[in-house]
Formats: C-alpha cells, sequence, structure tokens
C-alpha cells in the first residue's frame, strides 16, 4: 500500500513539474498589473484640474417706476385747470407752452427708458451668444467620459489578448516538454529471471500487499522406461549399463 502511494506521488509529480505552477501564476499577475493600470488612468482622468462649466452672468434690471400715461393725463388736466385760470389769449398761450413743456419732458424720459431698454436687450444677447459659444468649447475640451471609455476599451483588450497569449505560450511549453520515464520506487519489483523449473510469477499484487508468492511444484521425473534410469527435466537421457 506504501508503495503504490509512493509511485503514484511520484507519476503526479513527473507529470505536473513545478514550472506549471508558475505559468499559472503569471495570468493571474498579468491581469491585476493590467487593471491596476486602468485604475490609475481612471483616477489621473477624474482628478484631472479642469474649468468649471460657464454661467450665464445675471441681466441688469431696469426698474422704472414711471407711468407714462398716467404723467400725459395728469399735465393734460394740470393745463385744463389752468385754462380755466387764465385770462385773455396770452395767459392761454402761456398755459399751454407749459402743457407741451411736460408732455415732451414726459415723451423725452419714455424715449430714454426705451433706448435703455433696447441696449440691455441687445447687451444681454450678445452675452447670451457668448455664453453659448464658452460652453460649446467648454464641452469640445471636455472628454473625460470618451477618455474613460477608451481606457476601459484598452484594457479589457489587453486582458484578454494577454490571457490569450498567455494560455498558449503555457499550453505550448507544456507540449514541448518531454515527460520523463517515471522510475519504480524502491521495493517494486523489476523483471525477475525466470529459472527453467520456476513458473512465471503472476500475482503482482502481491508484492505490495507484502503476502508471499505461492510456491511453485518441484519438478518430477519421468517414469523409467525399459533399460533406463527416471529421467529429469533438463537432464540427457541416460541408458542402463
Amino acid at each position: 500500500m506504501v508503495a503504490t502511494i509512493g509511485l503514484s506521488l511520484h507519476r503526479r509529480n513527473q507529470e505536473h513539474p513545478m514550472s506549471e505552477p508558475r505559468s499559472g501564476i503569471a495570468l493571474p499577475v498579468y491581469r491585476l498589473i493590467v487593471w491596476l493600470a486602468v485604475t490609475a488612468a481612471v483616477v489621473l482622468v477624474i482628478t484631472r484640474p479642469f474649468p468649471p462649466f460657464p454661467e450665464a452672468e445675471a441681466a441688469p434690471a431696469i426698474n422704472s417706476g414711471i407711468n407714462y400715461y398716467e404723467a400725459l393725463a395728469e399735465a393734460r388736466s394740470m393745463a385744463d385747470s389752468n385754462e380755466k385760470l387764465a385770462k385773455g389769449a396770452p395767459q392761454q398761450q402761456v398755459v399751454n407752452g407749459w402743457l407741451t413743456n411736460d408732455q415732451l419732458e414726459i415723451i423725452g424720459h419714455q424715449n430714454s427708458e426705451l433706448l435703455e431698454r433696447l441696449r440691455v436687450a441687445q447687451t444681454t444677447h450678445d452675452a447670451a451668444v457668448a455664453l453659448e459659444q464658452d460652453q460649446w468649447r467648454w464641452e469640445m475640451k471636455d472628454r473625460r467620459i470618451e477618455s474613460l471609455l477608451v481606457i476601459f476599451g484598452l484594457g479589457a483588450a489587453a486582458h484578454l489578448a494577454g490571457s490569450a497569449i498567455i494560455s498558449l505560450v503555457t499550453a505550448l511549453r507544456s507540449r514541448r516538454k518531454p515527460t520523463p520515464a517515471a522510475p519504480a520506487p524502491q521495493g517494486w519489483p523489476q523483471n525477475r529471471p525466470q529459472f527453467p523449473h520456476q513458473a512465471p510469477f503472476q500475482q503482482q499484487g502481491a508484492w505490495n500487499t507484502g503476502a508471499r508468492p505461492s510456491p511453485s511444484p518441484a519438478p518430477q521425473p519421468s517414469a523409467p522406461e525399459h533399460g533406463r534410469r527416471p529421467q529429469y527435466p533438463g537432464q540427457p537421457p541416460t541408458d542402463y549399463i
């Protein structure tokens, strides 16, 4: 039993030498290196300083507390009241001059406000166009998502290609390497010489279990014939003298 276990261990060592575990370790080590490099590249891409996304500035507000319709109506009513108090044509001309002056002042404020609104609208439009261009330039420069996709794609390709190459090289090495014949351990029966008076030993299990082989029967002489002695195997025939 001990000899059988020793022979099986010896054959296993011969069939699987120590170089195969080393080649088996190369594959996970290569994959670990590839994905460590991918992780480092991802961290560098994410943590790279990048300008903030451009945002629109607040547009200037125009607060007008003047109601021009009411201002014109008030100027007209004041002119009417002054006209009622006027006596004669010269006073009426003065009242009409006051009305014209008030109306022109109100219209001037209204026109000034309209021009300011147009200026603010044009400025806001120009700022919106510039902001859109800045955002477009920012998006053109920001390629972090594409970079991450490329990094993961290259990592997966390196993983598959390297694994296939390492597996192929390992298989070729294992095929090219000759397997030496396993020498029999001590205590295992070799080719024993057979003598003419011994029967060939076929009970191979007896050596494994330690049992002794059954003894072969001793050679018996042949029956004596007339004028001859008993004949043994392996001896020339002898006649009586």
